[in-house]
């Protein structure tokens, strides 16, 4: 017999289903992903970017990497030691500038290194600043790189957001970029260091709007594929070019590329080919709508039909996807930015994540994936790069991001043999706190002359000091220290050059702003706090000992002496009014509190003769006044209830509770005990005010 579910039950089911499926609340990572790398300086932006480019490559066993060092500012090569995850310079200089950005194309079967290089800028101009090619040859007994002559060499004169380079079965070189309207590309001749002048696309759809961007890829052993978004029109594009075709129209085809929905293309573009000659795309779509595709892989069969397959949605708040191929294992991986929580957004960087599915039968889980690069203090990861060769369970993968917060390099590494990697290491503790810095504004200040004695000066916008006919006062309300004083300064502005500013000296804090005068200014005793010494037009800083300070209060001090010349400074009714500055220790972390410590009472034992019971002669009066209610029951675990009670009267202050056993053979059975032990609970409640709470006393009910 199956079983019958009511319809209001099921909806109850599913709800609780549905609330159970929701996620806590979002909390933020504690232990680092993946490795922290070199700080590379600050003002060098991303080095990781352009999103279409590809900045690591795999030979001879050991991932290289194309990065900045930090203390010549040049690009250099990189060897990634995976023993100990951290990148070892190896000399070879790729571009000297360090606003460069470099796309990488490995050629394993003549063990050559292509190195394109261009200028950085978010839309492409003509600056006159090139796009070079630097070619380097690898000897894989050494582990060395050797630059080729002749390199490097001039693609374009341009700075560019992206430049990417392949290499077509004629042994061509190819690169693609944008700039102003138009996608570019160019192509070398009879050799690595003959290129061709560049030209515009001559297809449909290449008409673009500055910041777009193009990449290109070899596929299917006798093609050259350039996809680029077109913001004009909201379209990705694909142009292909056979091997050994000419440059004119006749030579290229281009078509849209057909998106379920229509969904706007963004200039996110990372490109992989697989040997089967499919084409596999990781893009970014500029819609809003939280369930719509954010990010997306896009494969081309060898047919030219497309298909889509959603990586993240535009709530996951993915950004910035790149894709690789592990065509050993039949995977695909796409990389990209999302958010660290409690972050929702990954759109200004946050951590690297990898999710992957299998080639034969695309589809990604919901969700953001696998962290693979995690910057626990500093969540502010982005631009993922890696090769654009495909990986194996021999390479695994390795993924460069950056972090701008930091100006540093991190990577993450991806055993796909099945071996583990280092631990990551643990976020660095926390520095010590500082010295914490106050600053107090005067709440009162003026000068006073012995020419004027009974004139005040207080609503002045200067301070004067001068030998025996001038002086000084400036009072501070000092609160908030959290620690003791361990430094004190007074800033003032000078406007004046003298060979003595005058001595400061404590003064009491009796004086009044608006009547200071110099007859009734409060008298000043030697020695002074500190000597102010020559000063000239400008900032002046007066040491004050710090045992001055004792904490929160009204300090006063006076300014006097000097010379016969005064030294004039800026009052707090001034442009540059003076200040105290204190400095004291951090607080000390605060202590976990301790539990306040329990009252512990002594159990309360009520002795009740059965025979009372038995007759409704055991009465208890508990403490209640008249706008609570009261209820009591006696139990015996192993029994049952054993009498209930019902308040008869309440006066001063006291409930009467009268007991009644309920039953003949309850009765009975507590008639041939000598002794019972129960427990007696006593429930008073208060319905106006909502509380209540609960007495619990323990009762022995004896023969006698």
């Amino acid at each position: 017999m199956g079983l019958r579910v009511r319809p209001r039950h099921l909806v109850l089911m599913l709800l609780a289903l549905a609330v159970g499926a929701l996620p806590g609340p979002a909390r933020a990572a504690t232990t680092n992903v993946g490795y922290p790398d070199d700080a590379y300086g600050a003002g060098s932006g991303t080095l990781t970017t352009s999103k279409p480019e590809s900045k690591l490559w795999f030979a001879g066993g050991s991932w290289w990497a194309s990065m900045l060092d930090p203390a010549s500012q040049d690009h250099h090569i990189f060897r990634l030691d995976r023993a100990t995850e951290r990148w070892i310079d190896t000399g070879t200089v790729l571009d000297p500038r360090p606003s460069a950005r470099a796309d990488v194309l490995w050629d394993g079967s003549r063990n050559k290194l292509y190195v394109a290089s261009h200028v950085w800028a978010t839309e492409g101009t003509n600056s006159g600043a090139p796009s070079r090619l630097w070619r380097f040859t690898f000897n894989p007994a050494t582990g060395q790189y050797k630059p080729d002559a002749g390199f490097p060499v001039d693609i374009n004169k341009a700075s560019t957001e992206s430049l990417v380079i392949a290499k077509d079965s004629t042994g061509k070189l190819w690169a693609t970029w944008t700039l102003g309207t138009d996608v570019y590309v160019s192509h070398t001749g009879g050799s690595d260091t003959s290129w061709g002048k560049p030209y515009a696309l001559p297809t449909a759809g290449s008409t673009v709007r500055p910041g777009d961007v193009a990449s290109l890829v070899a596929f299917g052993g006798d093609s050259i594929g350039v996809m680029w978004n077109n913001s004009t029109d909201g379209r990705f594009w694909f142009a292909i070019h056979h091997d050994g075709a000419p440059d004119g129209a006749a030579g290229w085809s281009a078509s849209g590329i057909p998106i379920p929905g229509g969904l706007p293309a963004d200039d996110h573009i990372n490109l992989k080919a697989d040997a089967a000659g499919r084409v596999y795309a990781a893009v970014k779509f500029g819609t809003t709508v939280g369930l719509e595709p954010f990010l997306a892989l896009l494969v081309r069969d060898p047919s030219g039909s497309w298909t889509m397959r959603t990586v993240v949605t535009v709530s996951d708040s993915g950004t910035r996807p790149i894709v690789l191929l592990d065509e050993q294992q039949q995977r695909v991986h796409v990389l990209f930015t999302g958010p660290e929580p409690p972050s929702i957004t990954g759109q200004n960087g946050g951590t690297i994540y990898d999710k992957s599915s299998p080639m034969g039968a695309i589809s990604f889980a919901p969700g953001l994936g696998t962290p693979v690069v995690r910057d626990a203090v500093s969540p502010a990861l982005n631009d993922a790069t890696s090769t654009k060769q495909n990986v194996d369970a021999a390479s695994g993968i390795v993924v460069l991001a950056s972090n701008p917060a930091t100006d540093t390099y991190w990577h993450g590494d991806i055993r796909l043999d099945g071996s583990t990697p280092p631990p990551s290491p643990d976020p660095p503790a926390p520095p010590p706190p500082g010295p914490l810095t106050f600053t107090f504004a005067p709440i009162a200040d003026a000068q006073v002359k012995s020419t004027s004695p009974t004139g005040n000066f207080g609503a002045l916008d200067s301070l004067a000091v001068r030998k025996d006919t001038h002086r000084s006062y400036l009072k501070f309300a000092v609160s908030g220290l959290p620690a003791p004083v361990l430094g004190a300064k007074l800033r003032l502005k000078s406007a004046s050059a003298t060979s003595s500013g005058g001595d400061l000296y404590p003064a009491p804090a009796t004086w009044n702003e608006l009547g200071l005068t110099w007859s009734n200014a409060p008298a000043l005793a030697d020695p002074p706090l500190a000597s102010v010494g020559a000063v000239m037009p400008g900032p002046v800083e007066i040491g004050i000992p710090a045992n001055v300070f004792t904490g929160d209060g009204t300090y006063s001090f006076a300014l006097a002496g000097g010379e016969t010349t005064s030294t004039i400074y800026s009052s707090r009714e001034g442009s540059d009014p003076p200040q105290l500055v204190l400095t004291t220790a951090a607080p000390p972390p605060p202590q976990p509190s301790a539990p306040p410590a329990r009252r512990r009472r002594r159990a309360r034992r009520v002795t009740v003769r059965m025979r009372d019971l038995l007759h409704r002669r055991f009465v208890y009066r508990t403490r209640c006044t008249r706008a609570c209610r009261v209820s009591a029951v006696l139990v015996v675990r192993r029994w049952t209830t054993i009498g209930r009670a019902r308040t008869v009267r309440r006066r001063a202050g006291t409930a009467r509770l009268v007991f009644a056993v309920p039953s003949r053979r309850l009765k009975a059975r507590l008639a041939r005990r000598t002794r019972v032990d129960a427990t007696m609970t006593i429930r008073v409640t208060y319905p106006r005010s909502h509380k209540r709470f609960a007495l619990h006393r323990a009762v022995r009910i004896a023969r006698r």
